[in-house]
């Protein structure tokens, strides 16, 4: 891990994990013109304070309450070497977990030069939108926030109502995540963005509390990885649960975060009635899936062991068998239905327990149009 020294502004090399100092951070919404590890290395402490105005201000902000080191994600990585960029992306939600504080800046609020309310220019910040920025808010044990001209707007728990309007979060989980279900925090994540596709998974990897190797140039394959990590790794069914209008059929895995977005109040079952199932696991034939499934005509349903805050029923995933060797698929992905309730859905003639193992391609998936349940 480098850091930057917050008084002679230079970097020291790699600290090992038992020796980094106290150190604070940096949280923001990258610009066009960022300080890379490169430019960096060229910077002299005379040339510092005008040419690197956001950096200089953070590690102003580190002196002030004492610190003497700071790590800034733009220019203590060198991007150049694959083996760095690995390891510092699977660090990175530990970094911002293990920094004494994080100083959130927000470019776009300015409390000076407007007449905008404050708290709706922080609704508005890009920072609440990007992928990276979420991981590090979470993370972060102690956070403050600054705008523009590097004015304090508060810290986190101050400023708690109108974060948790931004993204979605309750102030409960702002506090503590990690007793939020698979489904929020994937919901948490819904309309963020980053540059690169396969960010949006590894953005998310601390959340999760996983590592995965990167493969830029996957694109949206990496986040269909990352939901294999969680279903192999995490016993949490709300995983499947997410909708999206856009397709007819799909494999059980969601094709993007956005489908969780309506997924915010689904929370894991955990009742005396509520069994663990058996183990899931991707193999060459799908996700296998140890199911208790009703078959219906036309269709057959798969409950999910989870519910919606507040209405305790269990969910229930629509799937349909395929024509193309006895493989299943989901569809009508734009419904969740709730089990045992069948009223969204018409010709409920038979009902009998089926298939006690079943397979599901993630790819591949045969789209067929459906009228009637047909």
């Amino acid at each position: 891990m480098r850091l930057i020294n917050v008084h002679t502004f230079k970097q020291a090399d790699q600290f090992e994990d038992n020796r980094i100092p106290p150190y604070a951070i940096l949280s923001h919404r990258w610009g066009k013109a960022e300080v890379s590890y490169q430019d960096f290395l060229k910077t002299t402490k005379d040339t510092f304070n005008t040419g690197f105005g956001k950096i200089a201000h953070a590690c102003a902000q580190a002196r002030k309450i004492g610190l003497d080191w700071i790590w800034i994600d733009t220019c203590c990585i060198d991007r150049t070497s694959s083996h760095e960029l690995s390891t510092s992306i699977n660090s990175m939600f530990r970094w911002y977990r293990d920094a004494q504080i994080c100083f959130a800046y927000l470019g776009d609020v300015n409390t000076v030069k407007t007449e905008d309310k404050v708290d709706d220019q922080i609704l508005n910040s890009e920072w609440f939108t990007r992928g990276w920025t979420l991981q590090e808010m979470l993370a972060s044990r102690d956070m403050e926030f600054f705008d523009a001209n590097w004015a304090s707007l508060g810290s986190r728990s101050q400023l708690s109502a109108v974060i948790s309007r931004a993204t979605r979060i309750s102030p409960e989980h702002l506090e503590d995540f990690c007793v939020a279900s698979v489904a929020q925090k994937m919901s948490w994540m819904a309309g963020r963005s980053t540059t690169e596709d396969e960010d949006m998974a590894y953005c998310m990897l601390g959340i999760f509390d996983l590592n995965m190797d990167l493969r830029y140039g996957e694109g949206k394959k990496a986040f269909i990885r990352l939901q294999e990590m969680i279903i192999s790794s995490i016993p949490d069914e709300s995983v499947f649960a997410w909708r999206s209008d856009k397709m007819k059929s799909s494999g059980l895995l969601a094709p993007w975060p956005d489908c969780f977005r309506n997924s915010g109040n689904i929370v894991l079952r955990a009742d005396k009635n509520s069994e663990p199932r058996e183990a899931y696991q991707m193999t060459a034939r799908g996700l296998r899936f140890p199911a208790s499934m009703t078959e219906r005509e036309s269709f057959s349903t798969l409950s999910l062991n989870c519910w919606r805050i507040q209405e305790k029923k269990s969910m229930a995933v629509v799937l349909l068998l395929s024509n193309t060797g006895g493989y299943w698929k989901r569809i009508r992905c734009d419904k969740l239905a709730w089990r045992p309730s069948v009223k969204m859905y018409t010709r409920v003639n038979k009902f009998i327990a089926i298939a006690p193992q079943i397979y599901i391609p993630q790819r591949n998936v045969v789209t067929h149009r459906l009228i009637d349940g047909h």
